[in-house]
């Protein structure tokens, strides 16, 4: 495994010192088709540059999400460092799904987080130098990208526990060596965040909230569409409906004893029956408004609470 080299004067210098296997130079990465093929990629000619940097753009870039970087101060803690690592994602109860899509790496969805496997090219030295090393706008965007990814995988994998599940999980080769990948790892955390592409100056986003304010602020449905049918849709919607029909029926329903009991007042005999139908039925109308109020209480104190921390920590990046 090759280092990252130190990519312009701004850029933190990353150990350059290459390992004694030469497998992952670009020199020796012919296949047996005779073809110099990216590395993790062998249908992919690595001296096709224009090739080359097509795919690039689509597997790292992610830039969708970088346009609604100046939300992220709503819903999520404003360090980059919120992350993780493999074994407490389990500990907290998440199942790890992979994805190759670069704009859901570090997404989390309830029980599910997304991570994008760490490609092989992103940890050959010879690649970097000669794709991730330029000068260009599209060279500076990609490694904006590259190196904003790479340090999420120095928290993610913290540890020997971390390594076992990445590589259980597909996450990494599992031919590679667990004390040379700390090594590499380790420089990447004084990347800073001007270094990296917006998406990664955060850790960890929730997956609902960005398909919440993505409609107001992309005005777009969704910003990634996580259930394939509609029945969950259904009962987003439905479900709030069944609550006010319930409440107002059983608010009509009350009204309507209040009047019966208000004809029986005079009969002799049901004047005990009536007062104390009459009590209960005001006791549920007055249930109703208490429920009526408390859920949008409830859930304004928690938007309440979320909004105070997240301008507490804005004031302090």
């Amino acid at each position: 495994m090759g280092s990252i080299p130190a990519c312009s004067s701004n850029t933190h210098r990353i150990s350059q010192s290459s390992p004694s296997n030469t497998r992952t130079q670009i020199s020796a990465l012919a296949n047996k088709f005779g073809v110099r093929a990216t590395p993790g990629h062998p249908l992919l000619p690595v001296d096709d540059r224009q090739r080359v940097l097509d795919f690039l753009a689509r597997d790292i870039l992610h830039d969708k999400l970088n346009k609604l970087s100046p939300v992220f101060w709503l819903l999520a803690t404003p360090y980059s460092s919120h992350i993780s690592a493999l074994h407490h994602q389990i500990v907290r109860g998440r199942n790890i799904v992979i994805t190759e899509n670069p704009g859901l790496h570090l997404l989390w969805h309830y029980d599910k987080v997304y991570i994008k496997p760490l490609p092989p090219y992103l940890t050959n030295y010879a690649f970097w130098k000669l794709y991730l090393s330029g000068d260009t706008p599209a060279s500076s965007a990609l490694r904006q990208a590259a190196l904003g990814y790479m340090r999420s995988y120095h928290y993610l994998i913290q540890h020997r526990s971390d390594f076992d599940v990445a590589v259980e999980k597909k996450l990494v080769d599992a031919t590679t060596d667990f004390a040379e990948l700390l090594y590499f790892l380790q420089p990447l955390q004084d990347i800073s965040d001007d270094e990296v592409t917006p998406r990664f100056r955060y850790g960890e986003l929730r997956l609902d909230r960005l398909n919440l304010y993505s409609k107001f602020y992309l005005f777009e449905v969704h910003y990634h569409k996580v259930m394939g049918h509609y029945g969950p849709y259904l009962a987003e919607i439905v479900a709030p409906f069944l609550f006010v029909f319930a409440a107002v029926s059983v608010a009509l329903g009350a009204m309507q004893v209040v009047l019966a009991v208000e004809q029986m007042r005079g009969i002799e005999g049901w004047k005990a029956f009536s007062s104390a139908s009459r009590g209960f039925s005001v006791a549920c109308l007055f249930l109703v408004l208490i429920a009526f109020s408390f859920v949008p209480g409830v859930v304004f104190f928690f938007l309440l609470r979320e909004l105070v921390f997240a301008l507490k920590h804005y004031r302090r990046t």
